[in-house]
């Protein structure tokens, strides 16, 4: 990712960014880690209950 890439649209990018360009890899994987990003899963699929939407269900691997 370069400046010319995409610049930062907030704080959390912006501080995601300063880290990123001081290669303080460990500040931005914890950055990500606890960011809420919004995604979308219902809780069904959080749980493991269903799988995430647009995703086809697993099949199933056994012997045959």
């Amino acid at each position: 990712m370069t400046v010319a890439d995409h610049l930062p649209a907030g704080p959390f990018e912006e501080q995601l960014w300063a880290a990123h360009q001081d290669g303080q890899q460990a500040l931005c994987l914890s950055l990500l880690r606890e960011a809420d990003l919004a995604l979308p899963i219902t809780a069904a699929a959080a749980a493991g209950a269903e799988p995430p939407r647009g995703r086809p269900p697993p099949t199933p691997s056994g012997p045959g």
